[in-house]
């Protein structure tokens, strides 16, 4: 083997080496990535809706903090009215 034939193997052979480490190094970060995001506990930010997506005038909108825990909705059905773009379209039962 000429000394340039043996100087490009060792060149990527080398190369071949540090592109090994750099793939581990990469997924040994993901997993810790991984593992902190597992363990990180789920946000306890309080929920909140804005009325001002339902009208401009937020005092129109009625009370809409009874449903921040969830739904406390009793089951049933409800007669509604659908508006879209502040114009009527119909009464159903929801």
């Amino acid at each position: 083997m000429s000394y340039l034939n043996l100087r490009l193997y060792q060149r990527n052979t080398q190369c071949l080496h540090i592109r090994k480490h750099r793939l581990a190094g990469f997924f040994v970060r993901l997993f810790v990535a991984c593992a902190f995001a597992a363990q990180a506990p789920l946000s306890s930010a309080e929920l909140y809706f804005n009325p001002r997506f339902l009208a401009d005038d937020p005092q129109a909108v009625a009370d809409l903090s009874r449903f921040e825990n969830g739904q406390e909705l009793p089951p049933g059905t409800y007669r509604v009215d659908i508006y879209l773009n502040n114009g009527y379209m119909a009464t159903r039962d929801v």
